[in-house]
């Protein structure tokens, strides 16, 4: 008698031995995003090795979203993980939340959490006379961990590769992180673009310097 028959006659009769879900748990996963933007997060069902599909349910607090409006579900199995994405619209990412994954799987359920934590980002323009130096600023708040930052102009420049031109990511203090931008001998009106990477999204903004005498350029949220 082989081993798949007596496995899949224990299945039928609704015994599953340890051999099958001993090694089987569930991780959860964090993303770190903008307010109001559309992010995703993930639970992960490891070490199943048999062919069943696994049923998975989300949930924030009690409410199951698998049909509430502003969340999505994709699921997909790969060797002998199975995972879930649950997607968050901007409409209804407005703040930190928590995300309860259940899977179930040959009558065994396993559970775990994800989370969004979000931040907001406020930028800093500035309005001087052409020559003197300016000094612009993203500052982010309700952050969780340190960011890199990276600035550019309208060309796509890295303001960092300019003489006249340098910038910081800034420290996170108390969930408060400033970066800023320093000009020397500012001569022309410009957006920069301060651009975050909290995880594999990258979030832009615009920053404008106005400099006297010069054209004044038309701001955009990117």
């Amino acid at each position: 008698m082989s081993l798949n028959f007596v496995l899949t006659s224990l299945v039928i009769i609704g015994y599953i031995p340890n051999l099958v879900n001993s090694d089987i748990g569930v991780t959860g996963g964090v993303t770190i995003g903008h307010m109001n933007t559309t992010l995703s997060v993930t639970c992960t069902l490891h070490n199943i090795t048999l062919d069943n599909e696994a049923e998975v349910e989300w949930n924030k607090g009690d409410v199951e979203l698998a049909d509430v409006a502003g969340y999505s579900i994709d699921n997909s199995r790969i060797d002998t993980s199975f995972s879930s994405i649950l997607t968050v619209d901007g409409s209804v990412n407005n703040r930190d939340d928590a995300y309860d994954c259940k899977f179930t799987f040959l009558n065994s359920t396993y559970n775990n959490t994800s989370r969004i934590f979000l931040f907001i980002v406020t930028p800093h323009g500035g309005d001087v006379k052409r020559g003197d130096n300016a000094e612009l600023s993203c500052v982010m708040t309700d952050i969780v961990k340190n960011l890199t930052v990276t600035w550019e102009d309208s060309s796509g420049v890295d303001m960092s590769t300019l003489a006249g031109y340098s910038y910081t990511s800034g420290i996170n203090v108390a969930g408060v992180q400033t970066s800023v931008l320093s000009i020397t001998e500012t001569n022309k009106s410009e957006n920069y673009t301060c651009t975050l990477y909290p995880g594999p999204e990258p979030y832009s903004t615009t920053v404008e310097l106005l400099v006297s005498g010069g054209a004044r350029v038309q701001s955009a949220l990117l």
